[in-house]
């Protein structure tokens, strides 16, 4: 029956499990990782399994569904679990997935208002898991949730400013101070956050003219001087230990062609051997081409060494 209250002994697994459960308000407490818990469980509603035929009925549910998922991702995201507070806001962005939204005739004059609020509803659903995801590092899916949320409600400044902070991480600097001046319209008191992004835009443009200029001079010597101008590759990085220790192992071309005629060779020496001299066949076998490699070897190197010493 709704509003009916019952104890509940979970065990960690079924409760916070390794993960705890960090406390998001001053009166709460955190649940430390793999704690079993009592809960008290109140009934405060059911939701159909499937859709009712009463028209009304069901869209009252969808809009609980909305509101249910967005403060559940609200309380994850207060305690820093994003993977939760995204799977929530996630589901939320399914309840509706028709646009723009119409509430059934069943709800009667009021509709028009019934809709607009849900449409708002999504609109947060939408800024919040943009914020979720630029917390994630996920800037592409962040710009593309916030677009929507400001498509729905064009003077969300939440989801404005977020679209200028994904729009920042993803270098589209014009589309950044776009969003920021329609956030001043909003806002002519800019916030922490804003002023940080405006700053942070502004070294960004900085640094970018400051290459910008480097490379127009760059152009314009080699133009003077007649030649074509090619940009200079980054410095190579030096070698790491292990590439120093493996670099002299490395076989040569040549050597590889070496190695593989002596396979062969011993491999065809083998295969027609008699079979009571073959353990001997084998390892005289081996020995030779082993041999033969490191005379190879010694020579080439000594080669080599006399030409880099005629060079100089």
């Amino acid at each position: 029956f709704l509003g009916e209250e019952a104890d509940v002994f979970c065990i960690s697994r079924f409760a916070w499990g390794p993960a705890g459960c960090k406390a998001a308000e001053s009166q709460e407490k955190d649940v430390p990782a793999n704690t079993d818990v009592y809960l008290n469980v109140k009934l405060i509603d059911m939701f159909p399994a499937s859709p009712e035929d009463d028209s009304q009925k069901n869209w009252a549910h969808r809009v609980q569904e909305l509101e249910w998922r967005r403060n559940n991702g609200n309380d994850h995201y207060r305690r820093r679990n994003m993977q939760l507070a995204a799977r929530c806001y996630e589901k939320g962005m399914e309840v509706f997935p028709e646009t723009p939204v119409q509430a059934p005739a069943s709800v009667g004059l009021s509709g028009k208002a019934a809709a607009a609020a849900v449409t708002k509803t999504i609109a947060d659903v939408a800024s919040n898991l943009s914020a979720v995801y630029l917390e994630q590092g996920r800037a592409r899916d962040a710009s593309d949730h916030a677009k929507i949320a400001v498509d729905l409600v064009p003077k969300h400044s939440k989801a404005i400013f977020r679209l200028a902070k994904a729009s920042f991480l993803l270098g589209d600097f014009e589309e950044c101070q776009k969003r920021l001046d329609e956030l001043q319209g909003l806002q002519p008191e800019e916030d922490a956050a804003v002023k940080r992004l405006v700053a942070d835009l502004e070294r960004a443009r900085t640094k970018h003219a400051s290459k910008s200029k480097k490379l127009g001079a760059a152009l314009l010597e080699a133009a003077g001087e007649g030649r074509e101008y090619v940009e200079k590759p980054p410095p190579e990085e030096p070698p790491t230990f292990l590439q120093e220790l493996l670099e002299p192992m490395i076989p040569t071309k040549k050597q590889v062609i070496l190695l593989c005629a002596l396979a062969l060779l011993s491999a065809l020496v083998i295969f027609f051997a008699p079979l009571r001299h073959r353990p001997q066949v084998v390892i005289i076998s081996l020995l030779s081409s082993t041999l033969i490699f490191a005379i190879y070897t010694a020579v080439t190197v000594t080669a080599e060494e006399d030409l880099e010493a005629k060079k100089k």
